[in-house]
């Protein structure tokens, strides 16, 4: 959608910005309108700081006919609506909005500073997905400056306001990729609310708490958990943990649509099923630990929980999905899902460079719930199971 704006501003501003400048223009401008809303704790915008933005933006090389042109085009761009107050605008949609203050976030912290939502503000699950959502298309070296100063701020806790907690929360969501931006120990955090999505990378967290930690979706089998509080996990049939997950003091599990809570003992059986106390193999098994070690099985894993979130991977996007299909195991899982009736695939044609291929793994829930019941799942297991034989032999 940003390249799309760049492209309806004037043909003169065109000609003088070019359409990446534009595009960086654009991107600017909302991710100030974003972070001057969150930090002023308001839904929209007067169009007084809406022109202050574009021309602060704009820089002090242009004239005052440019100026007018981008302050007309800057109040119909596609993100912004009418306030039910006349004069103002707002984000049209809440995703928006979360989307921008994450770019808002990682680019602040990025440099070294601390905006004012992040030190008075409290994140809530909505800005913590998208969040993470957003952390899987950055860029790479600005994650990696990201995690590496986001850590050392947190190592000094604020006795003042909530800046550790919530850059320890922002930290989080950016598990399924730890190792690539170089999170290796998380240590001395204290999070209200944190929400982790995916595969998790291989990490450690120590002498922490949480109030409560969202792991729906999530597999986190590769954390090590010491000496680590948890009051409220949310969890789901999908959710793996590792063997060393804390017991919280309450599960608020969802299943099939409804909630359950669990605590005491049935917690503890729970805990112990999704991943802490794995059983040895039975005939009762449709996955042997074999299988469960394999780079072959892991892949499969990030790629169905990436699913869970947006519908597509694509051969060209992100830095963390393009590890995905750049993994020496790539082709092999496309030909067993392909053969198994569980791939989709789609060719794109982008106005610039090679085309792209779009991959869709149908009955990705059922997958990670490694459902007996679908013929479908069971045939891709076996497949998988003769396929990693075959590799190790």
């Amino acid at each position: 959608m940003i390249e799309r704006e760049a492209t309806k501003f004037p043909n003169a501003l065109i000609e003088l910005m070019e359409l990446s400048g534009l595009r960086r223009f654009v991107l600017d401008v909302l991710t100030e309108i974003a972070r001057d809303m969150a930090e002023n704790q308001v839904d929209s915008i007067d169009d007084d700081t809406l022109f202050w933005i574009a021309e602060t933006a704009a820089g002090d090389d242009f004239d005052a006919d440019s100026l007018r042109l981008i302050k007309n085009r800057i109040q119909a761009i596609a993100f912004l609506e009418n306030d039910e107050r006349r004069g103002r605008r707002r984000f049209a949609h809440s995703e928006f909005f979360n989307y921008f203050l994450s770019h808002s976030a990682i680019s602040a912290i990025s440099q070294n500073e601390t905006p004012k939502f992040i030190r008075r503000n409290i994140f809530g699950p909505d800005f913590l997905i998208t969040f993470g959502l957003f952390s899987l298309s950055a860029d790479n070296n600005e994650l990696k400056s990201f995690a590496k100063i986001a850590a050392a701020m947190i190592s000094v806790p604020s006795e003042l306001d909530r800046s550790d907690r919530n850059i320890a929360a922002l930290l989080l969501t950016c598990l399924p990729f730890a190792g690539s931006v170089g999170i290796t120990d998380i240590e001395n955090i204290h999070v209200d609310d944190s929400v982790i999505r995916g595969v998790s990378d291989f990490c450690r967290i120590s002498n922490s708490s949480f109030n409560q930690i969202d792991l729906r979706e999530c597999d986190i089998s590769n954390v090590t958990f010491e000496n680590v509080e948890v009051a409220t996990v949310i969890a789901n049939e999908i959710t793996r943990l590792s063997p060393t997950f804390p017991d919280p003091g309450m599960i608020q599990l969802e299943v099939e649509g409804r909630q359950e809570l669990l605590a005491g003992a049935e917690a503890t059986q729970w805990i112990n099923a999704h991943g802490r106390a794995r059983d040895n193999e039975s005939s009762e098994t449709l996955v042997s630990e074999g299988l469960r070690e394999h780079e072959l099985y892991r892949l499969l894993q990030k790629s169905c929980r990436v699913m869970l979130r947006q519908h597509w991977i694509r051969s060209d996007g992100g830095d963390y999905l393009i590890k995905i299909v750049k993994s020496e195991f790539w082709q092999t899982l496309v030909d067993i899902l392909r053969k198994n009736d569980l791939l989709a695939e789609r060719h794109g044609k982008p106005a610039s460079g090679p085309p792209s291929i779009f991959y869709h793994i149908p009955h990705a829930r059922e997958i990670l719930q490694e459902d007996r019941s679908n013929e479908l799942v069971t045939s891709l297991f076996a497949d998988l199971e003769e396929k990693v034989a075959e590799l190790r032999n």
